[in-house]
């Protein structure tokens, strides 16, 4: 009697924990502590789930319903973060095009390519953290089935190049704060859309005075002007629920591609497709090396139906 009675104590002082560990994340006004915090956001939920489970078996009432109503609270969040459709959107006949992002901070060489150049479907690949070193390398393995490309080879760490077998209607570096930003605009000759390729090194408050916080404000007023058929293929080094993303998506109105994430094989990603409404995603994937290292995603995009037909100005 005396260790269910420390069980249950037990179960609702870890229940409460993990309820204001969630809650900090959210409400807590120090952001350095939020940034800290996100990245296991996942973790907790999983926690709570376990102590909820376990509070039920153990007759803990008070301990189960506080966990599973926070549980139900974050994955409420959670979903609002990610793609919102309940289900993925069929191919049309309109424009449109498969794309896969890939970090290459997180492969080793360019075997990474050859599942890549297999899947046939893919006609445009994104590649960041691109280097001279690794233009040498994957320029001649790519040039033949991808002949179109746009690059911003960089020493550091924003360099960033596309390779597409659909034809580049325009490409230019934009500046973002003091960050340069890859812009690429594809055209099938009737309809185009424009891909940006952005990588944020450090993490960062939209809102701080920290000189890389002109990049996110540089991205939101250029967006705002040019946003129509736009995808931004990005390494914000923020988790996609974090405060900081919500507030760039949601101001923009831009949309996630990624509908769900499994933490248990991969850590948290921050690298994301977005893309306005004028645009869907058909298809999402994470996109694997060695069969455990999570180097990016493929993503389907496709103008929607009633907008085909116009182009970008």
């Amino acid at each position: 009697m005396l260790n269910k009675q420390i069980l249950v104590k037990t179960l609702l002082i870890i229940s409460i924990l993990l309820s204001l560990l969630s809650l900090s994340i959210f409400i807590l006004p120090f952001f350095f502590i939020q940034l800290h915090l996100e990245d296991y956001l996942i973790y907790i939920l999983f926690a709570l789930l376990i102590t909820g489970l376990t509070s039920y078996f153990a007759d803990s009432k008070k301990a189960m319903y506080i966990a599973f109503i926070f549980s139900t609270f974050m994955t409420l969040y959670l979903k609002t973060t990610t793609n919102e459709d309940f289900k993925l959107p069929k191919r049309n006949n309109a424009f449109g095009l498969k794309i896969t992002e890939i970090n290459l901070n997180t492969v080793e060489d360019i075997l990474f390519l050859n599942p890549i150049i297999r899947d046939t479907s893919i006609n445009v690949i994104v590649l960041l953290h691109y280097t001279p070193d690794w233009n040498h390398l994957i320029q001649p393995v790519l040039a033949k089935q991808f002949p179109y490309q746009s690059k911003l080879i960089q020493l550091h760490q924003h360099g960033a190049a596309l390779y597409t077998k659909i034809p580049i209607l325009k490409s230019d570096t934009l500046m973002m704060g003091e960050d340069p930003v890859l812009n690429t605009v594809l055209s099938n000759h009737t309809d185009t859309l424009q891909i940006l390729s952005v990588t944020a090194t450090d993490k960062i408050n939209f809102e701080g005075n920290d000189i890389k916080s002109y990049m996110y404000k540089d991205l939101s007023n250029f967006l705002s002007m040019k946003s129509r058929r736009t995808i931004v293929a990005g390494l914000f080094n923020h988790t996609y629920w974090s405060t900081e993303i919500v507030r760039l998506k949601t101001t923009l109105q831009l949309k996630n591609s990624r509908r769900i994430i499994y933490p248990v094989i991969t850590s948290a990603p921050r690298d994301f497709f977005f893309y306005t409404n004028d645009l869907e995603c058909y298809y999402f994937n994470d996109f694997f090396f060695k069969t455990n290292i999570r180097a990016g995603s493929i993503s389907g995009f496709q103008i929607k139906q009633h907008n085909s037909g116009t182009s970008l100005n």
